[in-house]
């Protein structure tokens, strides 16, 4: 149970029952490295879906985002008139009438700011969401009508996450992100229009710098994503071991090899911690060199524009406008980088999404074409069949099959595993065509009848029964449409359901939890069986359908079965040959073709292949042929008859129905429940169960009195050096932050000046030292912050995981346990805390000591301008968070949630949803879930629309006072124009800033959210451990006696329901003891009570005498050897 894990043998036995090889791996690693070559669509066939409305919104919203991206550039030249209205040498008579008429064009291109940024997003908006709707639609839609085989090569959790991750991805490409770079483009062209209009030379000197910085950026982003990429590699490696162990938790507990999967799961996390740490020195660097090439633009454009400035060629006015202009324009690339990259990922991403909606399905599971009989008698051939499994081409499965079942008439097909049987009744449910021959219905090739229709006839039960995560009720009502209340107590009672399901505390209404888990491995079944004859088909299929149940509940469901299947043609496959004897007549098939076929009697008479089937499953020797059959016949005879007089009873007083009635009651039961309200359920309930767990989750948050922060901090004491080095280059970041805006105000006040060379060489000098002190404070930042934030994260993963992997079997029955929950507590809790204190704190840090270094510097300036300017700071604040969420995108996954959950479903059973014929109502009610959140989303693209612009017309606006009132100042004499001027500026700079760290806070609750929960898991275990060690467990000599002395038991999920009441049992050393007993009866709970998966409520589990709570947990496990009726599970 070593590196192999579990996940292997359970991948191994589902390729098995799937028709898979061993080339399975090979074949997904070949898909996967096909998918990564097939080429991106061109950008405008994202668009295919689109209709005309959709296309007026993509022009109409285009238009609006150039225009807005061009009011930057437009702003920057009235705000270079501005400074030069403001010249020593310029009639101040006139100031005010200027600066006025500037601030009023302001004003009015807020006003303009307002209505293109609420046009740009809401269109864009609007228009993707629309067609991401029908991409969903479409997509879904051409998921469920694919053919079994082409499922047979794909991995359907990737083909359903696709809706989730893939669509979401196309979405963005056609959203608000189009709109962003269409914007920046606009803010590209203008900034160098107004740049080369008015100041050429200055701009080709400025732009000179842009390539630099393009250059060290994409160099150092190609390694910061590389480093990313092989980080996120092993955390998914490191995801894949706990979801891998989670799922397999009880055999990890019997077998006491938790420390060595928490081993695995470490050597994971060291090599994401070392990617970590080496990606957060190359960030540094890279951020360092763009940071320092910035500032270095600024000592070259300034130093080369006050040398323009004394030659006469521009004012100190136009110097500002042009040098924002091209940095604006130049900016802009950058800016638009992010939304390039989301264009490329939709392109890649709708690759896969457009290729299966154009593939033509082989065997179209939707098709409407075809025959619909108005009669079906149920007459089946098969004629001379051949088949072979399109991922084995090698390996014929059928060889010229012939069958023939008559109407009404139950054939049972035995033989060897792997002989063919399942495969012949996947074919008539036209989950496979064959490669030669045909089947036929009533003289028919199935071929040409209609699809839907013949699945509609057809009653399935297989060997592994799929129940949905919703209630009892439900899923038996799946079977059907317009399923009643009486029709699914009815089938309930005729599958030996009824008493079960009554037994337990909410009776019908009982969620079964994801694939049943909540049920045994009979009642499962026996709630599969009710669902296939709640539809009272004309063709039944019962694939080993009683292979779970015990002897008592088989021969019951057995006779249940055999009712049921009167008037109606019945295929039966099992594997105990007890369960045939019924059968009309028997098929022996070997490697593919038919060997046998007759009556039972007539085969075990001819004593041949049937006969010795049961001959070596009864144990008997082939001395003794003619009496071993005779007492096998009567012994099969007595059972069945045992079993028809207790099923008898059992349907005649439950169901007061007899053979004839039975089909036309369950046909025609009075009230009726729609198919939508049934599958509605199913999504409903789906999502309830989500939400219910989400707020079960939420009771875990702790109620203490401690910062959740403080604890974490406590965690990351070790790397307080780093901590510390970080935080204070990220201070030195703010305060060189604030001396820029401070530099950048006295440069433009300087320019005018007499004799200014020497002092802008000065400033120009300081920016150079800023540029070289920037690089290494980003270095020092990045790498001191990622070293801290990457231990942090590995050791709370650690930390959470190994208290994970020491609780008990029955801890993880809690729904707040689901292995869901649990795999996120270990992934984005963890990364929720280190962001905190990690990216987060150096972000947090540098805005304080900005804030504090401009509010600092605007005081000293221009007192007046500050409290002015300061007044507007919520607005400012706000306006910048609204831009922060608009470039950080509206993320579409929480709002589809609940229909991404119901695609998953319907995909990964879409062989069981295809044979309860229900694949068009799935569709629908798929349809029906993207009802809300589609609506949702449409009212988001107005808000964001609206919000967005609000922000833009605040800023533009609040310049527009800045200028007015600075102008009034000035013209008091309270100040002059350069104290004022830099004064604005540093308390914009606060602003923008202090508008960024409102951006954090919900990041801190996440991390204190996600803390308190960390930290409510481990100190619970850690009180847990402290009882443990008082216990002072023993390691007895183990020889093998056991003994249950009174035992009472209840499961911690179930009170009210008990499993064991005073129960005595004794079993001697070497003593081979056989548990039998209905399902359900107590039976797996008796060895789950050995192993120490749960403790006794009452009485007492004796090992050679001991008490097993008194027994170390591993040492007792090491002495058992455990096999499950699923195997590792």
């Amino acid at each position: 149970m070593g590196d192999g894990g579990f996940a292997g043998r359970r991948d191994a036995r589902k390729a098995a029952k799937n028709g898979e090889n061993s080339q399975g791996g090979e074949i997904d690693k070949n898909q996967a490295k096909e998918a990564e070559d097939l080429p991106p669509v061109p950008y405008l066939s994202l668009y295919r879906y689109a209709d005309g409305f959709d296309w007026f919104l993509v022009i109409t919203g285009s238009i609006c985002a150039l225009i807005h991206g061009a009011l930057s550039p437009t702003f920057v030249v009235f705000m270079g008139d501005v400074i030069d209205s403001f010249s020593a040498t310029a009639d101040q008579s006139k100031l005010l009438d200027s600066v006025g008429d500037t601030a009023k064009i302001i004003l009015y291109l807020a006003c303009a700011g307002a209505v293109t940024a609420y046009v740009q997003v809401a269109a864009f908006t609007l228009a993707a969401e629309r067609q991401s709707l029908r991409i969903r639609k479409l997509y879904f839609k051409a998921l469920v009508r694919q053919e079994m085989a082409w499922y047979d090569q794909q991995k359907t959790g990737a083909l359903s996450s696709r809706i989730s991750s893939d669509v979401p991805q196309i979405q963005e490409a056609l959203g608000d992100k189009v709109a962003s770079f269409l914007q920046f483009l606009g803010m590209f062209l203008a900034g160098y229009v107004v740049g080369f209009v008015y100041g050429w030379k200055l701009t080709l000197v400025t732009t000179g710098m842009v390539p630099l910085i393009a250059i060290g950026s994409a160099i150092m982003g190609k390694y910061i994503a590389q480093a990313s990429s092989g980080g996120q590699g092993f955390y998914a490696a490191a995801g894949s071991v706990a979801d891998e162990v989670i799922r397999m938790i009880r055999t990890v507990i019997a077998f006491d090899t938790q420390d060595r999967e928490v081993e695995r799961y470490h050597k994971e996390l060291e090599g994401a911690r070392k990617a970590g740490e080496r990606g957060g020195l190359i960030q540094g660097c890279g951020m360092g060199f763009t940071f320092m090439m910035i500032y270095l633009t600024y000592a070259v454009t300034f130093w080369f524009g006050s040398y323009l400035v004394g030659e006469g060629d521009l004012t100190a006015g136009q110097v500002l406008t042009v040098f924002f202009s091209v940095i604006i324009a130049a900016t802009s690339i950058g800016q638009a980088t992010p939304n390039i990259k989301v264009m490329a990922a939709g392109r890649g991403a709708a690759r896969a999404i457009f290729d299966i909606i154009d593939r033509p399905s082989e065997i179209d599971s939707l098709s409407e074409e075809g025959t619909v009989p108005s009669k079906l008698t149920g007459h089946i051939r098969f004629k001379d069949v051949d088949f072979t499994y399109p991922t084995r081409p090698d390996e014929q499965i059928l060889h010229k099959l012939n069958i023939e079942v008559k109407p009404q008439e139950t054939v049972a097909l035995v033989g060897a595993s792997g002989c063919g049987k399942s495969t012949t009744v996947a074919m008539l449910e036209r989950f496979y065509d064959p490669t030669a021959g045909s089947i036929e219905l009533d003289g028919t090739d199935i071929r040409k009848l209609n699809i839907q229709w013949l699945r509609s006839q057809i009653g399935l039960v297989s060997q592994t029964p799929v129940l949905f995560p919703t209630t009892i009720a439900d899923n038996i009502a799946l079977g059907k449409d317009d399923a009643t209340e009486h029709e699914v107590h009815s089938a309930a009672r005729m599958a030996n359901a009824h008493d079960f399901i009554m037994a337990l505390p909410d009776g019908y209404n009982t969620m079964v939890g994801d694939s049943g888990t909540q049920l045994s491995g009979g009642q499962r079944q026996r709630i599969a069986i009710a669902r296939a004859l709640i539809k009272a088909p004309n063709i039944l299929l019962l694939d080993e359908a009683t292979s779970a149940l015990d002897n008592e509940s088989e021969a019951i469901v057995k006779e249940a079965l055999d009712r049921a299947s009167t008037g109606r043609t019945t295929i039966m496959i099992a594997h105990r040959l007890s369960t045939v004897f019924s059968a009309d007549k028997i098929v022996v098939i070997d490697h593919g073709r038919v060997v046998e076929a007759g009556s039972p009697q007539e085969l075990l008479d001819q004593q041949g292949a049937f006969y010795r089937m049961v001959q070596a499953q009864h144990g008997h020797s082939g001395d003794d042929n003619g009496s071993s059959a005779n007492k096998n016949a009567n012994l099969r005879g007595r059972m069945s008859l045992d079993a028809g007089k207790a099923a008898s009873k059992l349907l005649t007083e439950e169901l007061d129905m007899s053979d004839s009635s039975k089909p036309a009651a369950l046909a025609n039961a009075s009230s009726s429940l729609s198919s939508a309200q049934n599958t509605k359920a199913v999504e409903v309930k789906l999502t309830a169960d989500m939400d219910e767990s989400g707020d079960n989750d939420s009771e875990e948050a702790p109620k203490v009195d401690r910062s959740m922060v403080g604890w974490a901090f406590e965690l990351n004491r070790k790397e307080l050096p780093q901590l510390l080095s970080g935080s204070t280059c990220a201070a030195l970041e703010g305060l060189l932050s604030a001396a820029n805006a401070v530099l950048l105000a006295e440069l433009v006040g300087v320019l005018n000046d007499d004799n200014s060379q020497k002092r802008v060489n000065a400033f120009a000098g300081a920016f150079v030292g800023m540029a070289v002190l920037m690089f290494f404070v980003q270095v020092g930042k990045f790498h001191f912050l990622a070293i801290a934030g990457e231990r942090l994260t590995m050791r709370l993963r650690d930390m959470v995981f190994r208290v994970m992997v020491s609780k008990s079997a029955g801890w993880y029955d809690d729904p707040r346990h689901s292995r869901g929950i649990l795999t996120t507590r270990l992934s984005s809790d963890a990364s929720a805390v280190r962001g905190a204190l990690g990216d987060q704190l150096g972000v947090a840090v540098r805005i304080a000591f900005t804030v504090i270094g401009c509010m600092t510097a605007a005081c000293i300036y221009c007192w007046r301008v500050a409290l002015v300017v300061l007044a507007t700071f919520p607005v400012t604040a706000f306006a910048s968070v609204m831009k922060y969420k608009m470039i950080s995108g509206f993320s579409t996954g929480k709002a589809f949630e609940r229909s991404g959950k119901f695609a998953s479903l319907a995909v990964e059973e879409v062989r069981t949803v295809a044979s309860l014929g229900r694949l068009d109502t799935f569709v629908q009610d798929y349809f029906d879930t993207l009802v809300l959140p589609s609506a949702v989303m449409k009212k988001t693209a107005q808000i964001q629309g609206l919000a967005f612009g609000f922000a833009q017309f605040c800023m533009f606006a609040v310049w527009a006072l800045a200028f007015w009132y600075g102008s009034e100042v000035v013209d008091d004499g309270f100040c002059g124009f350069r104290e004022m001027f830099t004064a604005q500026m540093s308390i914009i700079f606060m602003g923008i800033f202090a508008g960024q760290a409102t951006t954090l806070a919900p990041d801190v609750v996440k991390a204190k959210q996600a803390a308190g929960r960390l930290y409510t898991m481990i100190e619970t275990h850690k009180e847990e451990q402290e009882a443990e060690a008082e216990k002072k467990y023993v390691r007895p000599e183990i020889t093998g006696r056991v003994e249950f002395k009174d035992v009472d038991f209840v499961y911690p999920t179930r009170p009210d329901a008990q499993v064991l009441s005073k129960l005595n049992l004794s079993v001697e050393p070497g003593k081979t003891i056989a548990l039998v007993g209905q399902s359900g009866c107590g039976k797996s709970t008796m060895i789950s009570l050995i192993e120490r998966f749960y403790s006794p409520v009452g009485g007492k589990i004796l090992v050679d005498g001991v008490d097993a709570e008194k027994i170390d947990p591993g040492h007792l496990r090491k002495h058992i050897a455990l096999v499950t009726q699923q195997g590792p599970h």
